[in-house]
């Protein structure tokens, strides 16, 4: 027995969640196409009528029946947690419990430490949780918001070319610009509603190619590319007749 048997309590709902889990998937349809995220959830519940936040990290690992199991662990006022077990079948339905490891309540209740139960269920695709949580202080609640924090640090790269979220990011396009300016001597291009015509390369007065003109005319309206993307120069947003630059190959000045 454990304190005021809230512990017993405690672990008949931990089973009768197993239960109700593995009753559903034996009986469901189906499972969710989408694979449910491993990453960060942030979370939002009310405790005795206060609200609270968490940060959950939960990771799912494929048991080969469609199911996966959880593991993971979190953050909230308590302290930290661990997710000692879990599992969401592949319909979505899911339970799993997680024990405070640190904070003012991790010598709480025996040496168990507090114990959350949560229960409810995934929509893998949106990375959102609907359910219930359950305490072994047989405090408990409904979760008023749960889902997959995507774009949190763990989350994949997603293929965004067009915008610099990191500021070093943009110093590097900038002086991948740079070189392409020294390296890359290009005329000018003007735009027309009909297609782009490239112009001829620029000549001096003595009739010789000028690269240095081709030079400055690339950094007085240049859109670099960068990784595939375009990423518009401040004299872009300045310049409503913008002039696109591109590389022109050598063409030796024709006698007139």
């Amino acid at each position: 027995g454990g304190v005021d048997g809230s512990i017993d309590n405690f672990e008949e709902h931990v089973h009768r969640a197993k239960a109700d889990v593995d009753a559903s998937s034996q009986y469901s349809a189906g499972g969710q196409v989408s694979m449910p995220y491993s990453g960060e959830y942030i979370t939002s519940y009310t405790d005795l009528g206060v609200a609270r936040n968490a940060t959950l990290n939960l990771y799912f690992n494929p048991t080969g029946n469609g199911g996966y199991t959880i593991s993971g662990g979190g953050r909230d006022i308590d302290g930290e947690t661990t997710v000692d077990d879990g599992y969401v079948a592949s319909n979505g339905e899911a339970w799993w419990r997680e024990r405070t490891i640190s904070g003012p309540e991790a010598g709480q209740m025996g040496s168990g430490g507090l114990q959350v139960l949560s229960r409810g269920r995934f929509d893998f695709a949106s990375g959102a949780f609907v359910g219930t949580w359950y305490a072994s202080t047989m405090a408990n609640g409904a979760y008023s918001d749960f889902r997959a924090n995507k774009a949190g640090p763990y989350a994949p790269q997603q293929a965004q070319p067009m915008q610099f979220q990191q500021p070093y990011m943009q110093q590097q396009a900038q002086s991948m610009q740079q070189q392409q300016q020294q390296f890359m001597p290009a005329a000018p291009v003007p735009y027309n509603s009909s297609g782009y015509h490239p112009s001829a390369p620029p000549h001096s007065a003595d009739g010789h190619w000028a690269p240095e003109g081709a030079a400055s005319a690339q950094q007085n309206a240049a859109i670099p590319v960068v990784t595939g993307s375009v990423v518009a120069s401040p004299q872009y947003h300045q310049q409503q007749n913008a002039t696109v630059v591109v590389a022109q190959p050598y063409v030796p000045p024709q006698n007139q």
